[in-house]
């Protein structure tokens, strides 16, 4: 079972977590071949961070006994995580409650709650969002709390970590963007911590976004990671499930017109035919029938794995392809260098905007650290390669005409 499959160019590993992962989460029949790299299977299932959905039934599955032991120890480890995370879930909820500070929380536990077991998502940090007035305070009480605050200067994400609760503070909205785009994005956003509504089970408490807001987060925040260093399947399942919630009217009443206005409703279509041929779910109208692009689509998302986990220069390749705050992908790769150089001077250097003079010494500083740590071997570079890699993921993406409006 090496090498792949001809009628649509997937791995055959790939293939088989498709299967099961449409199989464990849809009730869809598959039927596996005999002679599976099950090693290799969950090697691959991890880079794509669907693991615990893959082998959720891993009884049934014809493995060695010494992989079952593993899977079996893996997947504990990862329901105690679960399980904890969900925790520190309720516990931001109780926090933020007692002081009286407006929040919603984002991604996480919203999506795994679209699951037929929340469990089965992994969980990372715990993401929510406060309005900006609100930052200076917030910061107080987890100060107060004992939490630690990142150095990094992200631009929209304030990261903090204490007593092995890792959380992220959002204060913009999730890759966010700069002109018309980001003043659509500021106005999508504007009602979040208005409409969100408090979801409550035996798992966890917390401030739940609406459909609309948690379909966006969930759009957006794959499209500005897909253009640059690469998502899993993790990604495209956290829509799947989602996105199988919905009647046809239902979805166009809620998303049709405000995703068309950005240019996020073909992405939303393409995603979703992805995931009614290789996972299951039930075809709507409004998908269409654009198979062949969502193909592609997928065997880009499968390529890159988890935020780039299987190819770490695909990071490299996306500064060629869109500046990160920008929705820049028809742009000539030479100006889209000079944007994503820009930005990554502003990132380390906030004086740069007031001092451009810094911008020229940044680009040199940057670019010869960079040739240091390839040099030293801390990094690959394979400029040829990397070039022209991008230009192919380029040309895909800008078929997908992200953020061109529709009528």
């Amino acid at each position: 079972m090496k090498g792949y499959d001809e009628m649509n160019n997937i791995p055959v590993d790939q293939k088989i977590i498709l299967g099961l992962l449409g199989k464990n989460l849809f009730a869809r029949d598959f039927e596996l071949p005999n002679d599976v790299d099950w090693v290799s299977v969950a090697k691959e299932s991890r880079a794509q961070t669907v693991f615990s959905i893959v082998f959720n039934n891993y009884k049934e599955l014809p493995l060695s006994e010494e992989l079952a032991a593993k899977v079996k120890t893996a997947l504990m480890k990862h329901t105690l995580s679960n399980v904890e995370c969900f925790k520190n879930h309720t516990y931001l909820h109780e926090i933020m409650t007692r002081n009286g500070i407006s929040y919603c929380a984002v991604k996480g536990a919203v999506s795994a709650s679209y699951y037929p077991d929340p469990l089965m998502r992994a969980m990372g940090d715990v993401d929510f969002y406060v309005h900006p007035d609100d930052i200076a305070t917030a910061r107080a009480v987890f100060e107060k709390e004992g939490f630690t605050f990142d150095k990094s200067n992200h631009t929209h994400h304030i990261g903090m970590h204490h007593d092995g609760k890792h959380f992220e503070m959002h204060f913009k909205p999730v890759a966010y963007h700069d002109g018309w785009i980001g003043e659509i994005f500021d106005e999508y956003w504007s009602d979040i911590r208005a409409t969100a509504t408090l979801s409550e089970s035996a798992l966890a408490s917390y401030m739940a976004p609406t459909k609309f807001h948690h379909g966006f987060i969930l759009l957006t925040h794959l499209q500005h990671h897909l253009f640059h260093e690469g998502v899993g399947l993790r990604h495209f399942c956290d829509w799947a499930v989602f996105v199988n919630s919905f009647s046809n009217d239902e979805f166009l009443s809620i998303f049709e017109a405000r995703l068309k206005r950005i240019g996020l409703f073909r992405l939303a279509q393409l995603l979703s035919l992805g995931a009614v041929k290789h996972l299951g779910i039930a075809h709507r109208d409004w998908m269409g029938e654009d198979y062949d692009t969502a193909d592609e689509l997928l065997l880009d998302i499968m390529y890159g794995g988890n935020f780039g986990r299987k190819d770490r220069r695909r990071v490299y390749e996306g500064m060629l392809i869109c500046d990160r705050g920008a929705g820049n992908v028809q742009s000539s790769r030479f100006s889209i260098l000079m944007s994503s150089m820009n930005r990554m001077v502003n990132y380390n250097w906030r004086s740069a905007k007031k001092f451009p003079i810094l911008y020229p010494i940044g680009w040199a500083y940057f670019s010869l650290r960079y040739l240091f740590r390839v040099i030293t071997g801390k990094r690959k570079l394979n400029l040829i390669d990397n070039y022209r890699k991008s230009g192919e993921r380029k040309d895909k993406y800008a078929r997908l005409r992200v953020f061109e409006p529709e009528k």
